[in-house]
């Protein structure tokens, strides 16, 4: 199969299985939500927090260096792997002891305490796949582990309605992230039997190697930690529990979104691996293709989220969490700076320039770290999400000069970029969008639920007589809102030649290569 059609595969499938998954997250987060309700979902949020600050620590920069190593020509996969592996087991427990003992210093409560116990069961699992992980990348395979992520899903939903129905409390919600965690490492570790031999080496020499290529990354890591996660923690030694809550509600729709860019630039990676190294030009003509590729699907997600916020809230966490619709409403600008950041991130990874990507974030996370102290006593999480906001989009706006300045070749792909066209369409689908906030669509999107209701009878009479539900009615807004935005959006850029035919065509249907542009993996 050559690289376009792998692409194409894995994108399609990862894409489909992806929203499935992101649906039955959101309807996970809606029974957590009402369930727990604020105070009840900030100790989520906190003990979460905690976890992945723990799982960066960890991971300490090992799973991308993986992904590159093995993606090198002739490179040894089984004998890395094995060294990785053992490596893994290594730094996860290491980490899960110190981790440990530190958080039982901090004033949390009994119930946040516990929690954090519990949960990290879940370390070795949710560790293991990640690495593994690496194995299907590089093959352009990963929709085969897409079916289990799903599976994995429905496992989390069915012990979360249980817990509900069951009254189990904050430790049946955890538990059913573990029961999560733990299938897919199952799957994924047996799917890798199929393409590499298992193993555990404890190589030191070739760990000293390793290490001293990771730590950048592992470090990144950490601070990329402290402005993505840390402002969650810090929320929660200043604040209630509550506004905790409010802001873990509105941050957890935004995470929901930011696995695409990585999901793509993860199937993009090995590719822009092999061809710096081999072919410097087809690699910067994919890479400009793939900057245009992230705008397109930039600017519509910024601008629905921001227009559609108050309707997700209310849909996905209840009428409890209203507020964080302001939340999100401001977190909709770091999406679209989330965007970009993996792209040039990925970028600066692959020309090995991690050294260049840690001075990047260590900036940044230090000064979101001290905004943070500075302005949460004062603006609680409306100041969070600002600060997170605004140090998203330095870091966007930093990586992009910083590749223009190490000769990555940003500035002859910027310059094709139709920038004229992308604006003319985001202007016209924020006017379509703020012109339907201006009208009584709430009593629209009723008298069409009762409509269909009315036509078809797919409703009993009680439901009739009460009306539409008001999480129904704002399913139908957001309907209205997407599909016109989504046209009004998607006309202008064809309209003003920011997208052709001929490019579309190329993105849907499975196109091949010519014989020179062919770029072969191993099975």
């Amino acid at each position: 199969m050559t690289l376009a059609a792998r692409i194409a595969h894995n994108s399609i499938i990862s894409t489909i299985t992806r929203v499935l998954s992101l649906a039955i997250s959101l309807v996970t987060i809606g029974l957590i939500t009402r369930y727990l309700e604020p105070a009840g979902f900030g100790n989520y949020t906190t003990i979460s927090a905690f976890y992945f600050l723990i799982v960066a620590l960890s991971d300490f920069g090992i799973n991308q260096i993986f992904t590159r190593e093995i993606s090198r020509p002739k490179a040894n996969e089984a004998d890395i792997l094995a060294n990785v592996l053992g490596l893994r087991v290594v730094s996860v427990s290491i980490t899960a002891v110190f981790g440990l003992l530190g958080f039982f210093f901090l004033p949390y409560s009994d119930e946040i305490k516990n929690g954090i116990s519990l949960m990290f069961l879940a370390l070795f699992f949710s560790s293991g796949s990640q690495t593994l992980n690496s194995v299907f990348q590089k093959r352009l395979v990963m929709h085969r582990l897409a079916y289990r992520e799903l599976i994995g899903r429905l496992i989390q939903l069915l012990v979360v309605f249980i817990t509900v129905k069951a009254d189990l409390g904050l430790n049946g919600v955890l538990s059913a992230m573990i029961a999560s965690f733990f299938f897919i490492f199952l799957a994924v570790l047996r799917l890798t039997k199929e393409y590499v031999p298992l193993g555990i080496k404890f190589d030191k020499k070739y760990w000293i190697f390793f290490l001293k290529e990771s730590a950048p990354l592992g470090i990144a890591a950490f601070v990329n930690f402290l402005y993505f996660k840390a402002d969650a923690i810090l929320l929660s030694l200043y604040r209630s529990s509550h506004e905790v809550g409010i802001y873990g509600a509105s941050y957890k729709v935004l995470e929901s979104l930011i696995y695409f860019p990585s999901m793509f630039m993860g199937l993009i990676m090995p590719v822009f691996a092999y061809n710096i190294f081999h072919r410097p030009k087809k690699f910067l003509m994919l890479a400009s293709k793939t900057l245009k590729a992230i705008w397109l699907a930039t600017i519509p997600l910024t601008v629905f989220m921001f227009f559609l916020s108050e309707e997700a809230i209310r849909i996905i966490a209840g009428k409890d969490f209203i507020e964080a619709s302001k939340v999100l409403k401001i977190l909709s600008f770091a999406l679209g700076a989330i965007f970009l950041a993996q792209f040039f991130n990925s970028i600066l990874i692959t020309v090995n320039h991690q050294k260049t990507l840690l001075k990047i974030l260590s900036v940044t996370a230090g000064l979101s770290v001290i905004l943070n102290l500075i302005f949460i006593p004062i603006y609680s999480y409306m100041g969070v999400a600002v600060i997170s906001t605004f140090c998203q989009i330095l870091v966007t706006i930093i990586a992009y000069k910083i590749s223009r300045r190490w000769g990555v070749g940003w500035g002859e792909g910027w310059r094709k970029l139709p920038t004229r066209s992308f604006f003319i369409s985001a202007v016209g689908m924020i006017l379509i969008l703020y012109g339907l906030e201006q009208i009584e669509l709430e009593q629209f999107s009723a008298s069409i639920i009762n409509g269909i209701v009315s036509l078809f009878g797919v409703l009993s009479v009680e439901i009739l007589t009460a009306g539409p539900t008001e999480n129904l009615i704002m399913f139908v807004n957001i309907v209205i809102k997407g599909v016109l935005g989504f046209a009004v959006y998607a006309g202008l850029i064809f309209l003003t030649g920011g997208l052709t035919i001929k490019e579309l065509s190329q993105i849907i249907f499975i196109r091949k290569l010519r014989e020179n542009d062919k770029f072969s993996l191993p099975n």
